[in-house]
């Protein structure tokens, strides 16, 4: 399936990097290396970069069980396939231990704010916004979103209330940041 241009115009860019980066694919029949990958987080697909026909594919998602990417700074980025309310997902996987953490970046479109006579917006573009979704897989089960907020981490971990609370009004964590949220979970898995 070729790829076009339809998103032109708008500021930011529909994929997880600006540019394609080296990674590694595995397929139900095989993995393969240094392919130039990028994740497209609008429609939660995979982009593979043909260096010869220099053509953007988009990978059939029922063949792909995970990839991994990295960025610019060389950091890698490894997702998986994951079932998320039935629906086939690409999430990104933070931690990988008894408590696993795992994110889904989505990409949504930002309409322009072009008004009447009292609008004061600037905002004359339309505009990709991040966000994410955390999820935690425990021993017992599958997926479980988290809230990002204390009360919605507290609601997940209700055997380690105590732990976290202290834990979480020393750290005073940013929910928005895969980092400090990273930390956090692989403090939970110390808590046994």
């Amino acid at each position: 399936m070729r790829y076009d241009n339809r998103y032109e115009g708008i500021k930011g860019t529909y994929t997880l990097f600006e540019q394609f980066g080296l990674g590694t694919i595995e397929l139900t029949k095989g993995k393969f290396s240094d392919v130039l990958l990028n994740y497209d987080a609008y429609t939660d697909n995979l982009l593979a970069k043909n260096e010869k026909l220099k053509d953007t594919v988009q990978m059939r998602k029922d063949m792909v069980k995970s990839f991994a990417l990295k960025d610019a700074s060389g950091e890698e980025f490894v997702f998986t396939k994951q079932s998320v309310e039935g629906t086939p997902t690409f999430l990104l996987s933070l931690v990988n231990d008894t408590v696993s953490l795992y994110c889904r970046i989505t990409k949504t479109i930002k309409k322009a704010e072009i008004g009447g006579a009292y609008n004061t917006s600037e905002r004359r573009y339309d505009e990709f916004i991040t966000s994410n979704t955390y999820y935690v897989v425990k021993e017992t089960g599958g997926l479980q979103e988290i809230q990002k907020s204390k009360k919605g981490i507290l609601q997940a971990f209700p055997e380690f209330e105590d732990q976290l609370s202290a834990y979480l009004k020393k750290s005073k964590i940013d929910f928005n940041n895969r980092t400090q949220l990273k930390l956090m979970i692989t403090y939970v898995n110390t808590l046994k």
